[in-house]
């Protein structure tokens, strides 16, 4: 599967890195993982995502079936999702489908080197002492395998 997904910050932050050209199962198994790990943190007011799609080709899904495959967004505790996409295909398709989902707090940022400091501006209730401060890396080096 060309992603891959943890906590970056438990409870708090998911980070999503995603590579390569994504299938319609692929998103689901993507979607049905987060779900899992909402279900793990029952109390967390607010979660948020960091999906970083940088060098992503592509996806197999069509505009009218993103919004079905991301069932997650229906969820009242979905935090920020800051968005990293340089594929403007795919930034395209993301801005639309999540604009339907008028709850939903979207920010596209150019580099992932910004989402720490775009979060912090945005929200003062994340626990920064918990961060796995390697998981970025980590995700990088897999995503550089393929």
């Amino acid at each position: 599967m060309p992603a891959q997904v943890d906590w970056i910050i438990p409870g708090q932050v998911i980070y999503q890195r995603w590579w390569g050209y994504a299938t319609a199962i692929e998103a689901q198994q993507v979607n049905e993982q987060v779900h899992e790990m909402f279900a793990e943190y029952p109390n967390s007011p607010l979660i948020h995502n960091i999906i970083n799609a940088q060098g992503q080709q592509g996806a197999e899904l069509k505009l009218h079936e993103i919004r079905k495959t991301y069932t997650i967004l229906d969820d009242s505790r979905v935090g920020w999702i800051i968005l990293i996409v340089d594929n403007i295909f795919l930034r395209f398709a993301a801005n639309i489908s999540l604009q339907i989902n008028r709850k939903a707090r979207i920010h596209f940022i150019n580099s992932i080197d910004d989402w720490q400091s775009v979060l912090q501006e945005r929200t003062s209730t994340i626990d920064w002492d918990k961060m796995k401060v390697d998981l970025i890396s980590q995700f990088e080096a897999n995503a550089k395998l393929y």
